[in-house]
């Protein structure tokens, strides 16, 4: 797959709110070391690596927003300078891949090329499948001149990702089946009809398709933006790409691309991902990941830990700090420089409402 008619999107901005205290404005989940294999690698290096045994370097566009861009450049040193495109506020991925597109088309003069779009902070296991999932994605993109993603089957009812309803299978490919719709994340009883069905798989937020194609379902589902896009593309050829993007993103409505484009199709591909996946979207989701590091007691420790009559925590410290917890079970505790966070590991989803207090008593410094 190295080839010019193949770019890869690696999507590296964002906050990761539901990883506080850890995780802050200027030092966001992509940049930290979760559910990596030595705990020292960020998750967005990681995720380089991997493209880079799909990719030349010049063929890898990185979206990530203007406040981390010295540190995503240090990490991500490989890459010429020329294929960072740096969001000065963000807004959400639909704005974040419509501008990849737009640049690719005008910079590389490649309306057919396949984009490639991969989330910066996923885990990924059993990477050869991975790889060879990879590869026929890109591939259904170029045939069938559409929209492809890849699905995870569902291991529980989860009510933290979205969905895709799946039909019948194309060229007797079991893994490649016709997508009928992206569903929003579910409540759990409909959560649990979905896991029932067999028909529903979960959105892995990985997308494949031409230039064009994007453009033009962005052009007939957020005609706003495509027009923003537009002039864009005109301070590309102008050279002032930097400038026009100052001028025009702020006027951008946030919006995912899942809400504002895939939501609204219905003929699309999907690729059943039969590897190990998470989005790893908030503490819990790093427990369940690192079953193989528990002690005897189910504890996670990331740091020094001392652990009496307890069990089923996650402990992160820094290296000159140590935790100690008595008869205590399934917390999550995270401490800091400057914050600590306790909670059951059942709501770590609510972490981010910590975020917005902070937000709303004007506590910037903690954010």
């Amino acid at each position: 797959m190295k080839g010019n008619s193949v770019y890869w999107v690696i999507m590296a901005g964002g906050s990761g709110t539901r990883f506080w205290p850890l995780s802050r404005k200027n030092r966001p989940k992509q940049l930290l070391p979760i559910c990596t294999a030595d705990n020292n690698k960020p998750m967005v290096r990681v995720t380089l690596e991997r493209v880079l045994q799909l990719s030349n370097p010049e063929n890898i566009i990185v979206v990530t927003g203007e406040n981390i861009k010295d540190e995503i450049k240090r990490i991500m040193k490989e890459i010429p300078s020329e294929n960072f495109l740096f969001e000065p506020e963000g807004k959400n991925t639909a704005p974040c891949i419509g501008w990849a597109a737009i640049h690719i088309k005008a910079v590389k003069g490649e309306d057919s090329a396949v984009i490639s779009v991969l989330p910066s902070d996923h885990y990924i296991g059993n990477e050869d499948r991975y790889f060879e999932i990879l590869e026929e994605a890109v591939e259904a993109a170029k045939d069938y001149s559409k929209v492809v993603t890849i699905g995870i089957p569902p291991s529980s009812p989860s009510t933290g990702y979205g969905y895709i309803e799946i039909g019948e299978n194309i060229n007797n490919n079991k893994f490649m089946t016709k997508g009928r719709r992206f569903v929003e994340k579910p409540d759990r009883t409909l959560a649990e009809m979905y896991l029932r069905s067999q028909r529903f798989l979960w959105n892995s937020g990985m997308f494949f398709f031409k230039v064009g194609v994007i453009l033009s379902l962005i052009e007939k589902h957020l005609p706003e933006l495509y027009e923003i896009l537009l002039r864009i593309e005109e301070g590309i050829k102008r050279g002032e790409e930097e400038k026009v993007v100052r001028e025009e993103f702020h006027k951008i409505t946030p919006i995912s691309i899942d809400y504002g484009v895939m939501e609204k199709i219905n003929d699309f591909i999907v690729l059943k991902g039969d590897f190990q996946w998470s989005d790893v979207g908030n503490w819990e989701a790093v427990y369940e990941l690192t079953a193989g590091g528990r002690d005897a007691h189910r504890n996670v420790s990331i740091g020094d830990l001392i652990a009496i009559n307890s069990s089923g925590c996650l402990t992160w410290a820094p290296k000159d700090k140590i935790i100690a917890i008595i008869g205590v079970e399934d917390l999550i505790i995270v401490d800091t420089e400057d914050a600590l966070l306790v909670c059951p590991r059942e709501q770590s989803q609510r972490v981010k409402k910590v975020v917005e207090i902070l937000k709303k008593e004007g506590k910037e410094k903690y954010i």
